[in-house]
């Protein structure tokens, strides 16, 4: 989780309007649906705080050492508070970034592999073993 610092400003009378009608807009549209299936029901309340969020897009696991890192999508959305959790009750282990593996780890004994480089390229291949926990280069 990445936490800012909190800021704050007075709005003036056309941003409060402004603010108010995009809060308006979302209680509408998390009630009746955002015109495709999935997005409506929910009964959200009034609007006090709307948050300013980069929605998590997937990982990204390098070909080289195994190590992933959360990938963040390029555009903001604007969530009321009302909905956003402050930490997940159910965290999903595959959405935890982890450092490189050892080769071991990475392609245990017997696994399949195909081969993405060299003489040998796309051809199919079975792993024997791998040095005690050499970690790639």
């Amino acid at each position: 989780m990445v936490k800012k610092s909190l800021k704050t400003r007075k709005f003036d009378p056309l941003e409060t309007e402004r603010w108010n009608t995009v809060s308006t807009k979302l209680v509408e549209q998390y009630l009746s649906g955002a015109g495709y299936p999935g997005s409506g029901g929910v009964s959200i309340g009034d609007v006090q705080i709307r948050l300013k969020v980069v929605p998590l897009q997937g990982m990204k696991t390098s070909p080289v050492d195994g190590s992933s890192k959360k990938l963040f999508g390029k555009e903001e959305a604007d969530v009321p508070i009302q909905l956003a959790l402050s930490s997940s009750p159910a965290p999903d282990p595959r959405f935890i970034a982890r450092g490189p593996m050892t080769l071991k780890d990475r392609f245990p004994p017997k696994c399949r592999v195909v081969l993405t480089k060299g003489k040998y390229r796309g051809c199919i291949g079975t792993v024997l073993g791998t040095n005690d926990k050499t970690r790639w280069a």
